[in-house]
């Protein structure tokens, strides 16, 4: 019976219906609470039906139980950023880019996070590694050219802005900042 409803709560997640998902995923839970597949599928469902705080729970025993997944440290990691818990956010992401080093948007989040706190020097070094892990990315070169326009470093930010502008030539905020530099 656990299988089955792990499953079904799968088969939900998949057809983007998270509410449905909940119920089977936490039955299935109950039986298997060690179940680190079951436990990130539920924190997964409870991530998409708005309630952080029992995803969190849920994300975090998966990392107990195994601490190499990457997925539950990036959860982690987006929940603590959007609760203002920056260096909790921080060690999360950390985590999960010594576990997934080509991930991009696990860089950009950290960086966030850094700025949060504002460590600028660590934010822009993030959002550097985002960029060069991903440099056709208009979001990731925008936000390593405004932290180095923070950090009065206007040579690399205008490197980083001009490259976002090529992949956005529309974006008005990114074309005045280069421009204004020079």
């Amino acid at each position: 019976l656990p299988q089955v409803m792990a499953g079904l709560g799968v088969s939900y997640l998949r057809q983007h219906q998270p509410v449905k998902a909940v119920p089977s995923l936490e039955k299935a839970a109950i039986r298997r609470p060690n179940d680190v597949d079951v436990l990130n599928n539920l924190g997964s469902a409870y991530l998409s039906t708005n309630e952080p705080v029992k995803a969190l729970e849920r994300f975090q025993k998966v990392t107990e139980l195994k601490p190499s997944i990457y997925e539950p440290w990036y959860n982690i990691g987006n929940i603590c950023l959007k609760q203002g818990e920056f260096e909790k956010a921080i060690a999360a992401y950390q985590k999960a880019s010594h576990i997934k080093p080509d991930d991009a948007f696990v860089f950009n989040n950290l960086g966030a996070a850094h700025e949060g706190i504002k460590q600028n020097d660590q934010a822009a070094g993030a959002f550097a590694q985002a960029a060069a892990l991903r440099p056709d990315n208009k979001t990731f070169n925008k936000n390593a050219g405004f932290a180095y326009l923070r950090l009065h470093n206007d040579p690399k930010a205008v490197g980083y802005l001009e490259k976002s502008y090529a992949s956005a030539p529309g974006d008005t905020d990114v074309a005045v900042s280069p421009a204004d530099l020079y």
